[in-house]
């Protein structure tokens, strides 16, 4: 899990556990996991709510928690409560994981017998069926040795780490699934450039907001017609950009 560690801390997707510490067997908990799925959705910007009394102003994961309530992503636990120290389970990550591939604009649809592979398929619950079929059809999420999924043991950060760096490389990867690209003009409303270079960026256009993905080689950013860094793209420009899916291939500022 080494690569994997270095990578998300390295690009800002997992912090460390503490100073020089990643903490790769300790569980993780159900903010760290909001915080995670933030992280890889471009960080974008969110209204603060209070709709936890357990989450406190000062909590560090306060607004990627309330962006995960936001896009529906993640939910109380009832008495309005999130229980932010709680764990994960595995079948709960591969379904929190989903979920967010889809608001990324992924077709998420897997076949729930997939599951079946699995020696201990049967005590994977039915709400969580679809989530983890779609992570073991994408190879997002293995099993264990003796294809044991173990769907009730906490995930560990090791292994959200390595589920963080497959999940971002897949979404570089894509290509989008549109036949025909778009145009759009509008006012940048947040801008994120990944330490590697690519680019999470949202935009209101047309009364709507989009939200879009760049990879760095493969979109092209120009001022006054001179080829610019994405990371001179800043949050107020007026851009015009083309895209397929959610993935653009030019930025004229």
């Amino acid at each position: 899990y080494y690569k994997a560690a270095d990578y998300v801390t390295k690009n800002g997707l997992l912090s460390g556990d503490k100073a020089y510490t990643f903490g790769a067997s300790k569980a993780l908990t159900r903010a760290q996991v909001a915080q995670a799925l933030y992280n890889l959705a471009g960080q974008p910007k969110t209204k603060l709510t209070d709709s936890f009394s357990d989450v406190p102003v000062t909590h560090q994961a306060r607004t990627a928690i309330a962006w995960a309530e936001k896009t529906g992503i993640m939910e109380g636990v009832g008495g309005g409560k999130f229980s932010p120290d709680r764990s994960v389970t595995r079948q709960e990550a591969a379904t929190l994981l989903t979920r967010q591939r889809k608001l990324s604009g992924e077709d998420t649809a897997a076949d729930s017998s997939i599951v079946k592979q699995f020696t201990d398929g049967g005590t994977i619950a039915d709400w969580a069926a679809a989530g983890v079929a779609y992570c073991a059809k994408t190879g997002l999420v293995q099993d264990k040795p003796g294809k044991v999924f173990a769907p009730k043991s906490t995930i560990t950060r090791a292994e959200m780490a390595v589920l963080s760096v497959k999940s971002y490389n897949k979404l570089v990867e894509n290509k989008g699934t549109e036949t025909n690209r778009k145009t759009a003009t509008g006012t940048v409303t947040d801008c994120k450039t990944m330490q590697n270079g690519d680019i999470f960026l949202t935009m209101t256009a047309s009364g709507s907001s989009l939200s879009l993905f760049g990879v760095k080689g493969k979109v092209t950013a120009k001022y006054n017609g001179q080829t610019i860094a994405l990371s001179d793209i800043k949050t107020g420009d007026t851009v015009k950009v083309t895209y397929e899916g959610q993935y653009m291939s030019s930025i004229t500022v």
